[in-house]
């Protein structure tokens, strides 16, 4: 077997899943390209490393995985039932809007000052 999946996290989280799915036990191969041209496909079939190289990184992108699922699911109904409303939150989302809020409130609380610009002309100095 040879993981061909995009060369990243998200990629080698898909290939893992499938082959959890398919109970896959046996030894495996990854290749790692990022194009899609003769040469680099052929040069990453060269350099097929051993998949459990990759271990580290399906964990990495398993863990935001299922982080992205607790916090999804588990404030998105707090939220809801606290405020009785359709409310949702999420890892990237919240802190995204947390974000957004500040600067409009710095953009709401602006208060204008004058400034002037110098225009100087000092001859041949």
């Amino acid at each position: 077997l040879v993981i061909a999946t995009d060369a990243g996290r998200e990629g080698e989280l898909v290939a893992r899943w499938i082959m959890e799915i398919v109970r896959w036990k046996k030894p495996f191969k990854r290749l790692w390209i990022s194009s899609q041209t003769d040469n680099a496909i052929r040069e990453g079939f060269a350099r097929l490393q051993p998949g459990t190289q990759y271990n580290s990184l399906y964990a990495a992108a398993a863990c935001r995985a299922e982080a992205d699922w607790l916090i999804g699911l588990n404030v998105t109904r707090s939220l809801s039932c606290k405020f009785n409303a359709q409310l949702n939150a999420g890892r990237v989302q919240t802190p995204t809007l947390a974000m957004i809020v500040k600067r409009e409130k710095e953009i709401k609380d602006f208060v204008p000052r004058d400034y002037w610009t110098i225009r100087a002309d000092f001859g041949d100095y």
